[in-house]
């Protein structure tokens, strides 16, 4: 293995989730040929749905994928806060795409394969290593994998991490579980089309969208003190959860618990974790990306665009530098401060949200989204990489 020019290196891309495809995509691009290893037996098809914000619309279109994302995702002009009443509280005029998770994982795994990237399902990482010229990744089932670089996607719990910074802090729980799904029925006609709303009720936070079918996405977020095991969150039938989150809903304006009651189909549940900044991605061949480096709360809107930015940044770091441990250095060194400030705005609003839930009186909670935080969010989406 030689690192005489990007078409002589191979990569190990650890995670089949989106950062992982998106990376190996970006690879392909420079020349970087490199296989996706996976830890689940098969293709997720994982409830709940991604925003995609103006940011990394700009990446897809760089990718040649907007065009397939936004028709299979739901167009809206921008972000519309209301307060428990109901009332408008700011917006943000800039077009997203919501689209479902497991919509997106599809599209790119179909484009993995037009492109000749393998995808290796089942592959669990238990340990990494790495030398002067390779990197190794050792999995459950008893194989390897070595290349001649190693990108970890594997998610804010990452294997990899731990395997390689063992000493670094764990993800901590805040105190917040959110759900989502689909609503359908009559009553809906009021929702503007093509506009996202983010509703701060008294003790929860909801946001929906009324689709092209008429339907209504939505996702309520609510405190959960201490940190339930998932077990107990995912064991609460649907119709139990619904009935918790309709009550936290009682003081709100009608719509919000009008949406919940007429959820068709499953609702997806996960816990939300923070990830203290680390003071390094990279070790020798080994570099983290996506969640697995800087976990962004979803309340900042922009997982999924941090993990695209980190695809073009990443490739265009080996792009510019043979020497693949300066090239991650350079990776960290142009990214950090960017994941910092997208990370600020997440916090931001998890500590309005968790003050919200705690609220002891009526109307507390359901302030309107402060003028720093409509000017964050304006900030944070007008960036292009």
């Amino acid at each position: 293995m030689a690192d005489g020019g990007t078409r002589e290196r191979r990569a190990a891309v650890i995670g089949g989730g989106i950062a992982g495809p998106a990376i190996a995509i970006a690879l392909k691009n420079i020349g970087i040929e490199s296989t996706v290893y996976e830890a689940e037996s098969a293709p997720r098809a994982d409830g709940g749905f991604f925003t995609l914000a103006p940011n990394g619309q700009h990446v897809l279109a760089e990718m040649g994928l907007l065009e397939e994302t936004t028709a299979r995702g739901e167009y809206c002009s921008g972000i519309t806060f209301l307060d428990h009443r109901g009332d408008e509280g700011g917006t943000i005029p800039d077009p997203r795409i919501l689209i479902e998770r497991a919509t997106l994982h599809d599209l790119l795994h179909v484009h993995l394969a037009k492109l000749g990237i393998p995808v290796e399902f089942g592959k669990a990482v238990t340990a990494v290593r790495t030398d002067a010229e390779t990197a190794v990744a050792e999995f459950a089932d008893g194989s390897t994998a070595t290349a001649d670089l190693m990108i970890a996607c594997d998610g804010i719990h990452s294997a990899v991490r731990r395997s390689l910074f063992p000493d670094f802090p764990a993800p901590t729980y805040i105190g917040l579980v959110h759900s989502s799904g689909f609503s359908s029925g009559d009553g809906f006609e009021k929702i503007s089309p093509e506009a996202l709303y983010i509703a701060n009720g008294h003790l929860t936070s909801m946001g929906y969208l009324r689709n092209s079918d008429g339907d209504v996405l939505w996702w309520d977020v609510r405190s959960w003190p201490g940190e339930p095991p998932r077990a107990e969150v995912a064991t609460i039938s649907d119709q139990e959860w619904l009935a918790q989150q309709v009550k936290l809903h009682q003081s709100d304006a009608p719509l919000m618990s009008q949406i919940l009651e007429a959820t068709r189909g499953p609702v997806s549940r996960f816990l939300n974790f923070k990830l203290d900044d680390l003071p390094t991605w990279h070790s020798g061949r080994v570099c983290l990306a996506g969640d697995a480096a800087h976990a962004i709360s979803p309340h900042a809107g922009q997982g999924l665009s941090m993990a695209l930015e980190d695809s073009v940044a990443l490739a265009r770091c080996l792009q510019d530098s043979a020497d693949i441990p300066a090239a991650f250095a350079q990776f960290q060194l142009a990214r950090q401060e960017r994941v910092r400030e997208v990370g600020g705005l997440g916090r931001m609003n998890d500590e309005r949200i968790l003050k919200a839930n705690g609220a002891a009186t009526v109307g507390e909670q359901g302030s309107k989204p402060p003028a720093e935080v409509l000017e964050a969010f304006k900030k944070v989406q007008a960036h292009r990489i």
